[in-house]
This record gives structure tokens, C-alpha cells and sequence, in this order.
């Protein structure tokens, strides 16, 4: 199994952001393509990107594992397959030689480390054509943590350009992941999972990572993609703690951690993080509720999210 780091993109997955593009996009560029999140996503700067709070970045209905939509229902060490639909709006004549990457990684709020799963071509016509790869084939190790990320790339030698920045499936057409852990807990009894925030800048930065309810208004894609009903609670307590704090025993420092936390990462960095929460004592088992972790870039300028997971808690 591959493994390396990301310090940045790894291959010229087309324009930089333009402001301009999402006027072009029917008009000027020949080739234009986007992994979407939902139907007739054009993958347009400043219309479908970044996508807004109706549409969770970190469950891609694009990606599909083992023929099931919504479900990262992977066995480790044993073959996986995944299919991924790629669209291209592009307004030229020429259908699109792709090339599909697929990687696996463990759950992360930016990625830093990526382990390649497989990889597939195919062609896309222009004019906002749908094409859906063969199935990719991977074996995840048996090492991997019970859940892990899904991510994918796409790059046509018709759409070279500068390398994006970073991995960023938030703003980037070209990116999409499937990023989403599945646990179970007892009603009014605490719930723990560990996660990464990683810096895939090519410098030191500074994030703010939060943990929170998913927004009302992404629902019904959740159990659209999952075909699952979802609730939304308001009371769960979140809290997330560095790990090393939380073997260190916060309870005895009388620190028992927040929904926000801030980090300072080196370029590459990343740190283990614990989500802690409580379910409702009024939940009924058998029912389910999502949570989602957010790491956003906080800059001079302006404030980027760039990675996101999803954590889907149900009631035992």
C-alpha cells in the first residue's frame, strides 16, 4: 500500500480559483470538469463552490463503495470497489480523456498522508455529461482504523493549469471525499471518537476546528444519499480535546474541553484530536443523529474551511 505525503495537490488539476470562472464556464473553457455533490453541480467559483450549509462536504453521493450509495461499507482486508461519477461542463467539442485517484486516509479534518486505493480512466463528453468509472478495486489494510476517508481527484490533460494550493474538496470541483465514521452509544451516556487535524499548506498555519450539529437544511440530503431518517438535537455536550490532554486527564485539571478548539500546525503537521459528546436521555434507540467536525484556515484576510468530517451517532 502507498503511502506519502501531500504538502500540496500532486498533479495540475486545472485553473486556480478565478472569480470570473463561474461566467465562463459555458463559454470560454473547452473542458471543465467537477466530482458533484448533487444534481447539475457545475463545480462554479462563487455559485457551487464553496458549497453551502444545505450540502455536507464530507459525504460525497459521487463516490460509491461496494454498489451502495451513503454507506462506507468497507471490510479491512478484503477487496472494496468503488465507482465515481465525474461530470464535465465544458463547452468544447472534444470528450475528455480522465484520470480517477482514489486514496484512503484516516479521518481528518485536512489531509497530509494519503494511501493509494486504486485508480481508473474513462472519457467525458462536454456539455454536462455524467460518466461513471469502472469499479476501482483496493484492499484496505487490515492495520486501518474501523472507519477511514475516501478521497478522489480527477485531471484531464485538456484542463491543465497551476496547481491548487491544498487539498480542499470544500471549494475544489476537482476534489471530493467520503469522510463519514458511524458509531453507537447509549442514550444519555458519553460517545468518544479520535480524529486528525492536519495542515496540508505548504507553510505553518493556524486552524480553528469545531465540532457542531449538522445544519438543519442538510438533512434531507443525508437521507437522501444514506436512505436513513436523521433527528437533530440540540443538547450533546460536544467537546474536543487534544489527545495527549485527554490521556493526561483533563477531568483532574477541571478542564473538560470545548466545541472549538484552536491549533497552530507546521506544514504537513497533523494532531490527534478527541470528539466527546452525550446523546440526548430522552433518545429512542435505534435513532440516529450527525455530527460534524469543521477546520477552518484563519487567516489575515479571510476564513477558508478546509477539511470537514462526519460523525453519525445512533442511539443503542
Amino acid at each position: 500500500m502507498q503511502t506519502r505525503p501531500i504538502k500540496e495537490a500532486p498533479s495540475p488539476t486545472g485553473h486556480d480559483r478565478d472569480p470570473h470562472d463561474k461566467d465562463r464556464t459555458d463559454q470560454d473553457l473547452s473542458t471543465f470538469l467537477v466530482i458533484p455533490y448533487f444534481n447539475n453541480d457545475r463545480g462554479r467559483p462563487g455559485v457551487e463552490r464553496p458549497l453551502n450549509s444545505s450540502i455536507v462536504a464530507w459525504l460525497c453521493p459521487s463516490i460509491i463503495v461496494n454498489g451502495q450509495p451513503g454507506k462506507n461499507n468497507f471490510q479491512r482486508g478484503a477487496p472494496t470497489s468503488v465507482t465515481v461519477d465525474v461530470g464535465n461542463w465544458g463547452a468544447g467539442t472534444l470528450s475528455a480523456p480522465v484520470y480517477v485517484r482514489v486514496w484512503w486516509a484516516d479521518p481528518s479534518t485536512g489531509f497530509t498522508t494519503l494511501n493509494l486505493f486504486g485508480q481508473e480512466t474513462l472519457v467525458v463528453p462536454t456539455g454536462g455529461s455524467v460518466r461513471r468509472t469502472k469499479p476501482i478495486v483496493g484492499t484496505i489494510p487490515t492495520s486501518a482504523p474501523p472507519h477511514v476517508c475516501l478521497l478522489v481527484n480527477v485531471w484531464s490533460p485538456l484542463e491543465a493549469g497551476p496547481k491548487p494550493a491544498a487539498i480542499n474538496p470544500t471549494n475544489d470541483r476537482r476534489w471530493a471525499q467520503f469522510n463519514v465514521s458511524e458509531i453507537a452509544a447509549p442514550p444519555g451516556q458519553p460517545f468518544h471518537f479520535t480524529f486528525w487535524v492536519g495542515n496540508p499548506l505548504a507553510r505553518a498555519a493556524t486552524f480553528e476546528v469545531t465540532a457542531r450539529v449538522v445544519a438543519r437544511e442538510a438533512l434531507p440530503m443525508l437521507e437522501r444519499v444514506r436512505r436513513a431518517e436523521a433527528v437533530q438535537v440540540q443538547r450533546a455536550s460536544l467537546r474536543l480535546i487534544e489527545a495527549r490532554d485527554f490521556r493526561q486527564g483533563l477531568r483532574e485539571r477541571g478542564d473538560e474541553g470545548q466545541p472549538q478548539r484552536r491549533l497552530t500546525l507546521k506544514s504537513g503537521e497533523r494532531r490527534p484530536v478527541h470528539l466527546a459528546g452525550e446523546l440526548p436521555a430522552d433518545m429512542q434507540p435505534g435513532t440516529s443523529t450527525v455530527f460534524e467536525v469543521v477546520s477552518i484556515g484563519v487567516g489575515d484576510d479571510d476564513r477558508e474551511i478546509f477539511g470537514s468530517l462526519g460523525v453519525i451517532v445512533t442511539a443503542r
